[in-house]
């Protein structure tokens, strides 16, 4: 495969919908970056930020990409819980502020649909059958086993987690060879990549640089913005399902989160 990705370019082209890929050749991890400038945009009211949002919304739609879809999906239901629990008082304001963000998001998604449709001229029905075949094998159960996700657990149970680990990109190529494969193969998981990387034994150094971010956020929550925790978790679980190497997005989630919980303790005129 040469480094300009036309072949990608090509296989993602013979789905039934043209996949969006902008300049990183995969689908998935187009939508998964696209996370960081969408809960930035959060942090602003505007017409502009709402544009912005919109079409992020959108480009995230023609990735096709269910990893993208789940954790838009998931951490925004976590943004606007913790949005309305900051903003909330009493259960009926909190009721009140879940049932505005709802209709908010009913607002955003007939801009982008209407833009969808009219604009991007996607066709609606080819775009839903695409996204139920790929659906359709997960709420079946149907030749999961087969599919390359399932390649890393079948590693696992057959070799174990090695207490001393293998070192970074080692378990890469071991995990390449039980595949038989002539490409290098991915774990598509974070936490697994890293595990074999450092071993067991490690493990809890590797636990601690997860969680840390998590326990900052509960313990300074009164300063620490909901857009940030929600870009963290998003980041955590595209982690758990496609990156496995620390990202960019996922770095400045970290760095957010450390900035946000001491802007209270010294002065700085950083901003995002």
């Amino acid at each position: 495969m040469s480094t300009s990705g036309g072949e990608q370019k090509d296989f993602y082209a013979n789905y039934i919908i043209n996949r969006a890929t902008g300049t990183f050749r995969e689908p998935a991890f187009l939508g998964a970056w696209l996370l960081l400038p969408f809960f930035v945009s959060l942090k602003v009211k505007s017409i502009i930020s709402f544009t912005s949002r919109s079409l992020i919304i959108l480009a995230v739609l023609l990735t096709g990409s269910l990893t993208a879809y789940i954790t838009l999906f998931l951490s925004l239901i976590v943004y606007f819980v913790l949005k309305a629990i900051k903003e909330s008082s009493t259960v009926v304001k909190f009721i009140s502020k879940m049932a505005g963000a709802a209709a908010s998001v009913l607002i955003i998604l007939s801009f982008v649909l209407y833009i969808f449709i009219n604009i991007a001229e996607v066709n609606l029905e080819y775009y839903t059958d695409f996204i139920w075949n790929r659906v359709k094998p997960i709420v079946y159960g149907m030749e999961i086993a087969e599919t390359n996700r399932a390649d890393p657990y079948k590693y696992i149970i057959e070799n174990g987690i090695p207490w001393i680990g293998n070192g970074p990109g080692n378990a890469n190529l071991l995990l390449t060879q039980f595949k038989g494969s002539s490409t290098i193969s991915s774990f598509l998981n974070i936490y697994i990549n890293y595990l074999f990387a450092v071993g067991i034994l490690f493990s809890p150094i590797l636990i601690a640089i997860f969680i840390y971010p998590l326990w900052l956020c509960v313990e300074k929550f009164s300063k620490i913005t909901p857009q940030v925790i929600s870009l963290y978790v998003s980041m955590l679980i595209v982690g758990s399902a496609l990156n496995q190497e620390f990202s960019i997005a996922l770095i400045y989630s970290i760095c957010f989160i450390i900035y946000e919980s001491k802007k209270g303790t010294f002065q700085s005129n950083l901003s995002y």
